[in-house]
C-alpha cells in the first residue's frame, strides 16, 4: 500500500518527479507511475491506489486543471480530507479546490519542507528514514513462508494461511507485507475485519471484501464475476441489487438448504473472480469472528486447491475461547489439514536491538536495550510504544540527535506495565481529543466522522481538531473510503485502554447516544440493525426496553435474511431476555423466530422444542401460525405422522371460525403429510387421496386459483397407487397448467411440465426431449429444489432408455446439487452404480454405492445400498452370496414397503440361480419369498426359470413377447435384456439363423450405448450360431470382439473370487471354446 498518491497530468511528469523524490526521501511510499497499459486494468490500478493511499497530493498546472482524471482524483482527496494541493505554474485551481491552501512550486524549487510537513500531518513519520525496515525484524522465516503462499496463489494454487500470536506481536504487519507483495504480483487484495463488538453484522469481513471490490473493480468485470451466483451474494450485500438491477430474486427454499446454497454460490463467485485475477482475501481478528463468517471460511478452505485464491487470517491464540465459533472451526481446519498456522513468538534480545536500531537510525545503548527488553519481554508493539514514550518524553536523544548516555529507569521515568505506557500516551493529548476518542472507543475500533459529530455534541471545528491531533499522535489512522470519512484506532489496545477508564453508567449513556445516532444516520436501513441493537442492549436500563426489543428483533430478522442463523439466534436470545422482563406477551413470537433460526442451523429438534415452548405460552392469536410452522417443518422432515395433531387442530380451528383460507392451507398441508406417510405405509394412500380431493374442493369454493393449481398438481402423485386415476390426473394436470399460464406463474408452469413426465404416457424420445428442456429451464432460473426433484426422476428413466453415460451424468449432477443444498444424496450414488455396472465399470460402481448414506437415520438409503451390492454380486454370478443375502434383503425391503426392490430381488434370484444351473434351490427361495411377501418373479424371470427347466419353447415365447413390447415402447435396456434371453432360447432350440437375425439390432445398440455386460454375451451367442452355420470368419470376428469387451469388464473387477465367478460362467467358457 502506497502512503501517498500523486495526481498530475502526464505532460508534467518531469516537473513532478522532484516532488516525488522529496516525498520518497522523507520515507513515504508514493504511487505516481502511470506508465502502465490502458483500459480496465489501468482504471483498476488507479482506483486501488487512491483507495489505499492515506494522502493525495494533486499537482495543479495548465494541463491538469483541464484533466477530468485529475479533477476526479483530487475530489476524492478533498472529500476524504487527505488532499495536499501543489501548484507548478500560475494556473488557478478549479473552483471547488480554491478554498484549500495550495503550496507554491511555480518557481521550480518550491518549499519542500512545507510539503513534507503537510503530508506528515496526514501520514505521520517516525524518526527512521525508512520505517518499513523495522516491519519484519526477526520475522524473516515467517515472511518467506507468507511470500511463498502469495506466489503459489498467484500461480493458481490456493490455500488458507493463519497467523497467530498475542496482541502486538506483529500479525498485522506481516499481513501488510503480504498485501504489498501480492499487489506487486497484480493480485487483488481485499481486507476484512471481525469486530469484538457483539453487534457486528453477520459475515462482517466478507461484506468488507465485497464493498472494497465494488469500489476498485470495474463494474462490468464484477458483474461478470457475480454471474449466476449474484442472487446468493446479494443476500450478504443487498446494495448490489441497486448497482445491478438485473439480479434475479432468489428462489425460495427451506432455510437449512438455502444457506448451503449460499455457501456454494459465494464460492463459485470467488472462483470466477479469481479466474480473471488472483485474489488475496485477508481476515483480520478471526478470534472475534461470528459463526457465519467461520462457516463460510471453512467452506472456502475446502475448495481452494487449484484456485488462485489465498485466504490469510490472523487471530490471537491467547484470547481464543474454546467455545467461540473460530475455536471450533480451527479444530476442524487443523484436523482436516485445510490450513497452515504460523505462530509468531516474541522477539529475542537481538531482534529487539535490531528493531530499536531501525527506529532510531543507530544501535541502542546496552542500558536502553535492557530497559526496553525487560519492560516489553520482546513484544514488538510494546517495544515501539515504550520507545515512542521515551522519545516523546525527550529523554532519549541529545541536541545532536545522538543517544544520551546513562539511560536508566529512574532517568526516563518509564512506567511499569505497557498499559500504563498507553495511558501516559493518551494523557498527552488534549481533553477534547481524549473525550472524542473515548466516545469512539465505545462505538468500535472503526468509526465514522458523522457518528462522532452526533454523539459528541462538540463544535465541528473542535471535533476536527481532536481527530487531527489523534492522527498526528498516531493513536488513530484515516481509513476513509469513497465519500465517507472513517477512522480506525492504530491498535486495539488503545481502545481497550480508553474503555477501561469508563464507569458502567457513563459507558451505558455513551452506548445509548451511539445507538440513537446510528438509528438517525441509518435512516431505517436494516443493514445497521445489528450494530444499533447491540448499543441499545449495552445501554441497559438507560435505554427504552421497547425500543431495545424492537431493534434486537429487527437485527435477528436481518440475520435470517442473510442466512446467518447463529447470529439471528443470538439476537433472538437477547430479545427473549429483554421480553421476559418487560414484554412477556412477545415471548411466543420470538420463540417462533428462534425456531426459524434453529431450523436454518439444522438444529431441528431444538427448533421443534422452541415451537413447543412458544405454543405452551403463546397468545391465542399467534397459535395458528406456530402450529403451521411446526407442522410444515415435520412434513419437510418426512415426519408427517407427527404433524397430524397440529394439522387437525388447524382444521378444527378453521371450521369453528369458518376460516376457509386457513382450512385450505391446512388441507394442502394434510395432503403433503399423508403422501409422505404413504411412501412408507401404502395403506395411508387412501387418506392422501381423500385429503387431496378435499383440498381441490376447498380451493374451488374460495376461488383461490393458485392454491387450486397446487392441489391439482399434488393429486397427480396418486397414480403411484391407482393406475385408473391416470385419466383424472392428466385432466388435473392440464387444468393446473392453464392456471399457471393465466396467472403467469412460472413455478406452477414448471411443476406442471415436470409432473407431465410422470403422468402422461410419452415415447422415450419425447420424454427425453421434454426432460432436458425442463432441466435447462430449471438451471437457468437457478431453482435447486425443483431441479433436485427433476433429476431424481431423470435418473432411472435415462437408464431405462439405455442412456447409461447420461444416467451417470445425471446422478453426478444430482449428487453435487444435494451437496450444495446440504441434504443427503439418497439413492443417487447407488443408481449411479447401477448405470456404471451396465457400462461394465464394476470398480467405479462399487465405490459409488459405498457413498450411499447408510446410518440409522436413512433406513431406506441403507436398504437401497444393500440392493446395489446385491445387484453387483448377482451380475458377477456370485450365486452363493446371492442366495445367502436374498431373504433378509427381501424382508427389509418388504418392511419398508419398497415394492420395486422386492420385485428386483426376486428377478435377480431367479436369473442368477437359473443361469448357474441351481434350479431347485432357486425355486425353494422364491417360494419362501412369496410366502413372506405375496410376490412372484416377473415374466422375464419366469422365462429364465423355464429355460433352466428345459422348457425352451415356452421360454422363447415369453422372452420374445417381452422383447417386442420393450422395443415398441422404446424401453431399450429391458429390450436388450429380453433379447439376450431370446438368443439363449434360440441357441437351446438350435435355431441358428434365427439367432443370427435376432442378434443384429440388439448388438448394434449395446455397442453404441456402451452396454458392455450384454454386448460381449450377445457377441458370443451370435458367434456360436455363425460357427454352426459354417461362417467361421464372421464367427471369429464376433468372438474376438467379445474377448476384447470381456477383458475390459474383467479388468474392473477387483475381488478375486468374483472375478473368477464372472470368468467361469457358461458363456465365458463358450467364448474360450470359440476362440480355440
Amino acid at each position: 500500500m502506497a502512503d501517498v498518491f500523486v495526481s498530475y497530468a502526464s505532460q508534467d511528469r518531469d516537473r513532478v518527479a522532484p516532488i516525488v523524490d522529496a516525498l520518497q526521501s522523507a520515507g513515504w511510499s508514493v504511487w505516481w507511475d502511470r506508465a502502465i497499459s490502458g483500459g480496465a486494468a489501468f482504471d483498476r490500478a488507479i482506483e486501488e491506489a487512491i483507495d489505499e493511499a492515506r494522502c493525495i497530493v494533486v499537482v495543479w498546472s495548465a494541463h491538469s486543471v483541464e484533466s477530468e482524471w485529475v479533477r476526479t482524483e483530487a475530489n476524492e482527496g478533498l472529500e476524504r480530507r487527505v488532499l495536499v494541493p501543489v501548484a507548478i505554474d500560475d494556473s488557478r485551481p478549479p473552483l471547488a479546490f480554491r478554498r484549500t491552501q495550495t503550496l507554491d512550486f511555480s518557481d521550480g524549487d518550491g518549499n519542500i519542507e512545507a510539503l513534507v510537513s503537510a503530508v506528515r500531518g496526514l501520514v505521520p513519520l517516525d524518526r527512521e528514514v525508512n520505517k518499513a525496515q523495522g516491519i519484519c525484524v526477526g520475522r524473516e522465516a515467517e515472511l518467506a513462508r507468507v511470500t511463498d503462499a502469495v506466489r503459489s496463489a498467484a500461480e493458481g494454487l490456493g490455500s488458507l494461511l493463519l497467523i497467530s500470536g498475542e496482541a502486538g506481536v506483529g500479525k498485522s504487519r506481516l499481513v501488510s507485507e503480504a498485501a504489498a507483495t501480492a499487489r506487486s504480483m497484480d493480485v487483488l487484495v481485499l481486507t476484512g475485519h471481525s469486530s469484538e463488538m457483539e453487534g457486528a453484522p453477520p459475515y462482517e469481513p466478507l461484506i468488507e471484501h465485497i464493498e472494497q471490490s465494488v469500489r476498485i473493480v470495474d463494474p462490468a468485470a464484477l458483474r461478470a464475476a457475480l454471474g449466476e451466483n449474484a442472487p446468493e451474494v446479494a443476500k450478504l450485500m443487498p446494495e448490489l441489487r441497486q448497482l445491478y438491477p438485473d439480479i434475479q430474486a432468489p428462489i425460495e427454499m427451506p432455510p437449512d438448504q438455502d444457506r448451503r446454497y449460499l455457501l456454494h454460490g459465494f464460492g463459485e463467485f470467488l472462483e470466477r473472480a479469481a479466474s480473471a485475477r488472483p485474489i488475496l482475501l485477508i481476515f483480520e481478528n478471526l478470534h472475534w469472528a461470528d459463526d457465519s463468517t467461520c462457516i463460510m471460511l471453512r467452506h472456502l478452505a475446502g475448495r481452494l486447491r487449484g484456485t488462485p485464491v489465498l485466504l490469510l487470517g490472523t487471530y490471537r491464540d491467547d484470547e481464543l475461547i474454546a467455545s467461540s465459533p473460530f475455536a471450533r472451526t480451527l479444530q476442524e481446519l487443523v484436523r482436516e489439514r485445510l490450513c497452515e498456522d504460523i505462530l509468531l513468538q516474541r522477539l529475542d534480545r537481538d531482534a529487539v536491538a535490531s528493531l530499536l536500531e531501525s527506529r532510531a537510525g543507530s544501535a541502542p545503548p546496552a542500558e536502553l536495550l535492557e530497559l526496553v527488553y525487560s519492560e516489553t519481554e520482546g513484544n514488538p508493539f510494546f517495544v515501539e510504544e515504550v520507545y515512542r514514550n521515551l522519545e516523546e518524553s525527550g529523554k532519549l536523544f541529545d541536541a545532536s540527535g545522538s543517544f544520551q548516555s546513562g539511560i536508566s529507569i529512574a532517568d526516563t521515568e518509564v512506567p511499569r506495565g505497557v498499559r500504563l505506557v498507553l495511558e501516559q500516551r493518551l494523557e498527552r493529548v488534549s481533553e477534547d481529543c481524549r473525550k472524542t476518542l473515548t466516545a469512539a472507543a465505545v462505538s468500535g475500533r472503526v468509526f465514522g466522522y458523522q457518528l462522532l459529530a452526533r454523539v459528541g455534541g462538540a463544535d465541528e471545528d473542535v471535533l476536527l481538531d481532536a481527530l487531527d491531533e489523534a492522527i498526528a499522535s498516531s493513536l488513530i489512522e484515516d481509513v476513509s473510503t469513497g465519500r465517507e470519512a472513517r477512522y480506525r484506532f492504530a491498535h486495539e489496545l488503545y481502545r481497550q485502554t480508553l474503555l477501561s477508564g469508563l464507569s458502567l453508567p457513563r459507558r451505558q449513556r455513551l452506548h445509548l447516544r451511539i445507538a440513537d445516532a446510528l438509528a438517525e444516520l441509518s435512516g431505517g436501513q436494516s443493514r445497521h440493525a445489528s450494530e444499533i441493537a447491540h448499543h441499545y442492549y449495552q445501554a441497559g436500563a438507560a435505554a427504552d426496553s421497547e425500543k431495545t426489543l424492537a431493534c434486537l428483533q429487527l437485527a435477528g430478522d436481518r440475520a435470517l435474511e442473510t442466512l446467518a442463523f447463529e447470529d439471528a439466534l443470538r439476537q433472538f436470545d437477547l430479545a427473549l431476555e429483554v421480553a421476559a422482563e418487560d414484554a412477556p406477551e412477545a415471548v411466543s413470537g420470538i420463540q417462533g423466530k428462534r425456531a426459524q433460526a434453529l431450523r436454518g442451523a439444522t438444529r431441528f429438534e431444538d427448533a421443534l422444542a422452541a415451537l413447543g415452548a412458544a405454543l405452551g405460552g403463546g397468545q391465542p392469536g399467534g397459535r395458528n401460525a406456530l402450529r403451521f410452522q411446526r407442522a410444515r417443518m415435520l412434513v419437510d422432515l418426512f415426519r408427517g405422522a407427527e404433524a397430524l395433531p397440529d394439522i387437525e387442530a388447524l382444521l378444527e380451528q378453521a371450521k369453528s371460525t369458518a376460516d376457509a383460507a386457513l382450512e385450505l392451507q391446512a388441507q394442502l398441508l394434510l395432503t403433503d403429510a399423508y403422501y409422505g406417510i404413504s411412501l412408507d405405509q401404502p395403506g395411508t394412500a387412501a387418506d392422501a387421496r381423500t385429503a387431496s380431493e378435499r383440498a381441490i374442493e376447498l380451493a374451488r369454493e374460495v376461488d383461490d386459483q393458485r392454491a387450486l393449481a397446487v392441489a391439482l398438481l399434488s393429486s397427480t402423485h396418486l397414480v403411484d397407487y391407482w393406475e385408473d386415476y391416470r385419466p383424472q390426473a392428466m385432466q388435473n394436470l392440464e387444468e393446473a397448467r392453464e392456471i399457471g399460464l393465466r396467472l403467469d406463474d412460472e413455478d406452477i408452469q414448471i411443476d406442471a411440465a415436470t409432473m407431465s413426465l410422470r403422468v402422461n404416457v410419452l415415447t422415450p424420445v419425447a420424454w427425453e426431449t421434454a426432460a432436458e428442456e425442463i432441466r435447462e429451464r430449471l438451471e437457468e432460473r437457478r431453482d435447486p429444489i425443483r431441479l433436485n426433484q427433476h433429476l431424481f426422476w431423470m435418473m432411472p428413466t435415462t437408464r431405462a432408455l439405455g442412456q447409461f453415460e447420461r444416467s451417470v451424468e445425471v446422478c453426478n449432477e444430482a449428487i453435487e446439487l444435494t451437496d450444495r443444498l446440504g441434504i443427503a444424496p439418497i439413492q443417487y450414488p447407488t443408481f449411479k452404480g447401477y448405470a456404471l455396472m451396465d457400462l461394465g465399470r464394476f470398480d467405479e460402481a462399487w465405490q459409488s454405492i459405498e457413498r450411499e448414506p447408510n446410518d440409522e437415520q436413512y433406513r431406506f438409503a441403507r436398504a437401497v445400498q444393500r440392493h446395489g451390492f446385491f445387484l453387483f454380486k448377482a451380475l458377477l454370478g456370485a450365486v452363493d452370496e446371492v442366495f445367502a443375502e436374498a431373504l433378509p434383503l427381501i424382508e427389509e425391503s418388504h418392511a419398508l414397503n419398497r415394492v420395486w426392490m422386492v420385485a428386483s430381488i426376486l428377478h435377480l434370484v431367479a436369473v442368477t440361480g437359473a443361469q448357474a444351473g441351481r434350479l431347485e434351490e432357486t425355486l425353494r427361495l422364491l417360494d419362501e419369498a412369496e410366502t413372506m411377501t405375496g410376490s412372484r418373479p416377473n415374466r422375464l424371470a419366469r422365462a429364465e426359470l423355464a429355460l433352466a427347466a428345459g422348457e425352451a419353447e415356452q421360454a422363447f415365447e415369453a422372452a420374445q413377447k417381452s422383447a417386442e413390447y420393450c422395443k415398441e415402447h422404446e424401453m431399450h435396456r429391458e429390450w436388450i435384456d429380453s433379447s439376450d434371453l431370446v438368443m439363449r432360447t434360440l441357441m437351446s432350440l438350435e435355431h441358428w439363423q434365427e439367432l443370427v437375425d435376432a442378434a443384429a439390432e440388439p448388438i448394434e445398440f449395446a455397442q453404441q450405448s456402451g452396454y458392455l455386460i450384454r454386448h460381449w454375451r450377445m457377441r458370443v451367442l451370435r458367434g456360436g450360431a455363425l460357427q454352426k452355420l459354417g461362417e467361421d470368419e464372421r464367427a471369429a470376428a464376433d468372438f474376438e470382439a467379445a474377448r476384447e469387451v470381456l477383458a475390459r469388464v474383467v479388468a474392473t473387477i477387483e475381488d478375486d473370487d468374483m472375478r473368477h465367478s464372472y470368468q467361469t460362467q457358461p458363456l465365458a467358457a463358450q467364448l474360450t471354446e470359440g476362440l480355440a
